[in-house]
C-alpha cells in the first residue's frame, strides 16, 4: 500500500470520528405545518408499546388555534385502532390510544414560547394524565384503553390529524408511566440515557448529537428522518430558557458498586503514559474514588481519589504516588476544584495539578501501566462506596498533557472540535445528559448499582447542585485564545464585592474583547460584573435589572458579536456566549499590557444570594492562541501580608496578601486581649495576589489585629477601627 492510500485511510478515520463524536449544542426540529413536513423513524419493537407509557417534548408553536388539531408524537397506522398519540387540541395537550381521545388538558399553551408537554398512561391503574411544564393538567380513568400493538413508524409533527407548526426539542418515549416528580426531575435535562434512574426510556431525540441529514436517537438507534421541508435549526448561542446547560454527575454516597461503568476499550486502557482530569465538588471528608480501573485488590492500573484526610491522591499499578507529603495537596470542600495528574512510564516523571497549578512534581517509576480487561469506573467502583458530591468533565488521556494543555482545558467542555491532541486518545465524559464519550467514541457508560444513588445534576432548578465552570464555544477559540484564571472568590453578604486580576504582558492594540465568566450564585439578577483595564477604563458587562428572573449561576462568554442580548425571559446559566449589558468596544484602540480586573458585586445581600467567582478569562482581537502567564509568571516569589488601608478605618478596610504556592490560608481578626472575633479566610488558595474587604460594622471602636497562617508562614498586623 502506498503512502497516498495510508493518508486517505487516515483522513477517513478522522472524518468518521468527527461525524460521530461531535456534540452540537442548542438545536431543535423545525416544522412548517405543511402537509408532508415531519420526521419519521423506522418501526421497532421498543416503540410498539402495549402497556404503560409516557410521551414528552418541548414545543414552541407558531399558532395553537389554527389548525385546531396538531400532531406532536404519533405511533399509529393511518386511522387504524392501534398505537398512541399526543397532540394539541386548540392548544391543549391531548392523549389518544388506538382511535379514541382519552383526555384533553385545560391549559392552552402559549404561542412563540417554549413549553414542556407530557402525556402518561398507567396500565395498572388505568389512569391517563397530561402535564404542562411539569404540573398535572388533567386526569382520566378509563378501563381497557391500553394501546394495541402497532407496526407502523413513529412520526413527529404529523399523523392522522393536521401537522404541527413550530419548533420541537427533547422528544422522548418511555415504556413506563412517569410521575409528576419524575417528569419535573428530568424535563430540563438534555437526556439521552436509559440506565439507572432513567430506565424505561426507549427513545430520545435530543437534536444535539447529529449525523449528517438525520436525527440520531441515542437509546435504540431510531434515527429520525426528515421529510418535506422539515429541518434542524441551529438556535445559535441564544440563551436557553428551558434546558439545563452544563450538567454534571451527582453522587450521593450510596452502597458499594453504585457508579458509572465504562466497558474496557483501548481508549480507557493507557499503558505508556496517562493524564487524568476532572472537576470535583464535595462536602464529605471520607475516602472517595473519583476515577478508577480494575478491581479493589492491588495492581489496578490507575485510580484517582480523595483520601479520608482530603488529600488528592493517585495510585498507579497499585502504588501510591505520595511524593514529599500530602500527595497532590489538600482538596478543599464546599467548592469546585479542578484535579489533574500526569505520568510517563518512559521517564517516571509525574505531576499533580490543582486548579491549574502544579502542586507536586516527582520521579517514581512503576513501568508501563497494567493492561487489564476491567471496566473503567467514575464516582466509585465495583466494591467501593460511591463518591458523595458532584463530578464533571472526566478525562483520561494516553499521553502526558503539558501544563498549558491542563490550564487551557480546565474551563472547556471537550469534544473532537477542541481536543488539543486528536491523535492522542483522550476520552472525555461531559455528562451533558448522557454517558457518551465525545472525543474518540469509547463505549458509552452505564449507571450501575443503586438507581437512586447517582444521576445527572439539576443545575437549573436545584440551588444546591452547582454547575462546574465549563463553557462550550469551539468557534471562538475558547479557551486556547484566552488568558484564563481559577479564582475561587466567595461573595455575598460579606464581602459584597470581590475582584480578581489577570496580567497581560503582550502588547496589542485592541479591536475586540471577549470575557469568559464562571460564577455560581443563587440569583444572577443581583450580580453586577465590571471589567476594568490597566488604565481604569471600565465596562459594566452585567448589572442588576438587566432582565427579570435571570435564574441561577452565570457561566458564559460576554461577546459583543453574540446573537442574543440579555433580556426578556432568558435564564442563567444562559449559553456559551451572550452580549454584555454594555459594549466592550469602550476598550477599542487601547493597549492590552497590564493588570486587567474583573469586579463582581452582590447588590442584594442575603443568605441565598451568596455566590462564588470560580474563574474568568479574557480574549483580545479574537486570537486563536495565547500563553498562560497567569500560571507561569506574575506569581509572588514569597508570602506576604500587607498593612490594611485605610488605617484607621470606618467601617470597611482592604487587606492584601500574596501566596507564593498553593496552600491552606487562614486569616483571623482578634481584639486587643487576643480573642478571635472573625475569620476572614479559611480555604485552599492557589499562588497569586489577593485582596479582601473587611467590614467591621458589627465591632466596637478599638485596636484589632489580623493574622495570616499560610503553611509555615505566619504574620500579624495591627489596625484601628474608629467610629
Amino acid at each position: 500500500m502506498n503512502k497516498f492510500s495510508y493518508l486517505f485511510i487516515l483522513l477517513l478515520i478522522l472524518l468518521i470520528q468527527s461525524t460521530n463524536a461531535q456534540y452540537y449544542y442548542n438545536r431543535a426540529f423545525s416544522f412548517s405545518g405543511a402537509v408532508g413536513d415531519y420526521t419519521v423513524t423506522r418501526p421497532g419493537a421498543n416503540l410498539s408499546i402495549t402497556g404503560s407509557f409516557t410521551l414528552e417534548c418541548w414545543v414552541k408553536p407558531v399558532n395553537v388555534a389554527s389548525p385546531s388539531y396538531q400532531i406532536l408524537i404519533q405511533k399509529r397506522l393511518g386511522s387504524g385502532s392501534t398505537g398512541y398519540t399526543m397532540y394539541l387540541s386548540t392548544g391543549k395537550v391531548s392523549i389518544r390510544t388506538n382511535s379514541s381521545t382519552r383526555l384533553t388538558g385545560s391549559t392552552v399553551i402559549p404561542n412563540g414560547v417554549w413549553s414542556h408537554v407530557a402525556a402518561t398512561y398507567n396500565l395498572t391503574t388505568n389512569v391517563f394524565t397530561v402535564y404542562v411544564n411539569g404540573v398535572a393538567d388533567g386526569t382520566a380513568t378509563i378501563s381497557g384503553a391500553a394501546p394495541a400493538a402497532d407496526a407502523d413508524s413513529l412520526r413527529m409533527a404529523a399523523g392522522f390529524n393536521s401537522p404541527y407548526a413550530g419548533l420541537m426539542d427533547e422528544i422522548r418515549v418511555w415504556n413506563i408511566a412517569r410521575t409528576q416528580s419524575d417528569i419535573q426531575l428530568t424535563m430540563r435535562l438534555p437526556l439521552g440515557e436509559a440506565t439507572g434512574p432513567y430506565a424505561g426510556l426507549v427513545a430520545a431525540w435530543r437534536c444535539n448529537a447529529l449525523n449528517v441529514g438525520s436525527g440520531t436517537e441515542e437509546i435504540n438507534g431510531y434515527t429520525a428522518y426528515l421529510r418535506g421541508s422539515a429541518s434542524y435549526v441551529l438556535l445559535g448561542n441564544q440563551p436557553g430558557s428551558f434546558l439545563a446547560y452544563n450538567t454534571g454527575l451527582t453522587c450521593t454516597g450510596a452502597a458499594a458498586g453504585t457508579c458509572i461503568t465504562i466497558p474496557n476499550s483501548p481508549f480507557v486502557n493507557p499503558t505508556a503514559a496517562i493524564t487524568l482530569e476532572c472537576w470535583l465538588y464535595t462536602d464529605n471528608t471520607s475516602i472517595q474514588i473519583i476515577i478508577g480501573k480494575g478491581p479493589s485488590t492491588s495492581n489496578y492500573p490507575y485510580r484517582l481519589l480523595k483520601s479520608s484526610s482530603n488529600t488528592f491522591r493517585v495510585i498507579l499499578n497499585g502504588t501510591n504516588f505520595m511524593g514529599t507529603g500530602n500527595y497532590g495537596g489538600i482538596i478543599p470542600t464546599g467548592q469546585w476544584v479542578h484535579l489533574a495528574f500526569t505520568y510517563s512510564s518512559n521517564t517516571g516523571i509525574y505531576v499533580y495539578y490543582m486548579n491549574g497549578v502544579q502542586t507536586q512534581i516527582g520521579v517514581q517509576s512503576v513501568g508501563a501501566l497494567n493492561s487489564t480487561s476491567d471496566a473503567m469506573t467514575i464516582g466509585g467502583g465495583p466494591s467501593q462506596i460511591t463518591l458523595n458530591g458532584i463530578v464533571d468533565e472526566v478525562r483520561v488521556s494516553s499521553y502526558v498533557k503539558t501544563h498549558e494543555q491542563i490550564v487551557k482545558g480546565m474551563f472547556v467542555s471537550e469534544d473532537v472540535n477542541n481536543d488539543p491532541n486528536p491523535m492522542g486518545n483522550t476520552v472525555a465524559f461531559n455528562f451533558e445528559g448522557t454517558l457518551a464519550d465525545y472525543t474518540h467514541n469509547a463505549t458509552r457508560g452505564i449507571f450501575s448499582g443503586d438507581a437512586n444513588g447517582i444521576r445527572f445534576t439539576q443545575v437549573v432548578d436545584n440551588p444546591t447542585e452547582l454547575p462546574a465552570p465549563l463553557d462550550r464555544y469551539d468557534a471562538g477559540y475558547f479557551a486556547a485564545g484566552y488568558s484564563v484564571k481559577y479564582s475561587n472568590m466567595p461573595f455575598g453578604s460579606a464581602p459584597l464585592t470581590v475582584s480578581d486580576s489577570i496580567l497581560v504582558s503582550e502588547s496589542l492594540a485592541i479591536n475586540d474583547i471577549n470575557v469568559y465568566v464562571g460564577i455560581t450564585h443563587g440569583f444572577a439578577n443581583n450580580i453586577r460584573a465590571t471589567l476594568r483595564n490597566p488604565g481604569n477604563s471600565t465596562s459594566c458587562i452585567l448589572y442588576p435589572g438587566a432582565t427579570p428572573n435571570l435564574g441561577m449561576h452565570m457561566i458564559t462568554i460576554f461577546d459583543d458579536q453574540a446573537d442574543s442580548t440579555i433580556g426578556g425571559t432568558l435564564r442563567a446559566p444562559w449559553s456559551p456566549r451572550v452580549k454584555p449589558a454594555n459594549s466592550l468596544s469602550v476598550f477599542n484602540g487601547l493597549n492590552t499590557v497590564g493588570w486587567w480586573k474583573l469586579i463582581v458585586t452582590n447588590i442584594v445581600p442575603s443568605t441565598y444570594n451568596n455566590g462564588t467567582l470560580i474563574g474568568w478569562g479574557i480574549q483580545f482581537n479574537n486570537r486563536q492562541t495565547t500563553g498562560i502567564e497567569n500560571y507561569l509568571s506574575g506569581v509572588p516569589d514569597r508570602f506576604q501580608l500587607y498593612q490594611n488601608y485605610p488605617n484607621p478605618f470606618n467601617p470597611v478596610t482592604t487587606i492584601k496578601f500574596d501566596i507564593a504556592h498553593g496552600t491552606n490560608v487562614k486569616i483571623t481578626v482578634n481584639d486587643i486581649i487576643g480573642r478571635e472575633v472573625m475569620v476572614l479566610v479559611n480555604e485552599f488558595k492557589v499562588p497569586g495576589y489577593y485582596e479582601i474587604k473587611f467590614d467591621a460594622s458589627a465591632l466596637a471602636s478599638g485596636v484589632y489585629f489580623y493574622k495570616i497562617e499560610a503553611g509555615t508562614y505566619v504574620d500579624t498586623k495591627k489596625m484601628v477601627l474608629v467610629k
